[in-house]
């Protein structure tokens, strides 16, 4: 048994190494979305957003978060250019949700995450997000 294979790795060469670090403007792309997903307020957003599909409003939101409108709303621009997550207008109130090609990323792969290692697993899905997002594009 070689040594990549002994610490969870195929002996093929990782996909994230083929794919994500060989294409300047897809890691670049990648990069931004981790920069985006950096604050503890966006991630309390996105698990929030997890576990209501439907969407919340702002009100929603900050209920739940016990913090208030301008700091939350501060959040969603970014999130919303990074197709994080989206909106629709209902009579006076936006409800955000995430997107689908977003809420895939936390979909479980049992194949994937049987065959590679937890950190090249999460590279991974934010990659296929990142690619998804820009409709199957590399040509970002």
């Amino acid at each position: 048994m070689q040594d990549n294979e002994r610490n969870g790795e195929s002996a093929a060469k990782p996909y994230w190494r083929d794919t994500v670090l060989s294409n300047p403007r897809l890691l670049n792309r990648t990069a931004e979305v981790f920069k985006g997903l950096n604050q503890p307020t966006t991630i309390r957003i996105i698990n929030l957003l997890l576990q209501e599909p439907e969407g919340l409003t702002v009100t929603d939101l900050c209920k739940k978060m016990e913090a208030t409108k301008s700091k939350v709303s501060c959040y969603l621009p970014a999130l919303k250019t990074l197709g994080v997550i989206q909106y629709k207008s209902i009579g006076r109130y936006n409800h955000y949700r995430l997107t689908d090609t977003f809420r895939k990323f936390f979909e479980f792969d049992p194949e994937m995450a049987a065959t590679t290692k937890t950190s090249e697993w999460f590279i991974r899905r934010m990659a296929s997000f990142v690619v998804e997002h820009n409709h199957g594009s590399l040509d970002l």
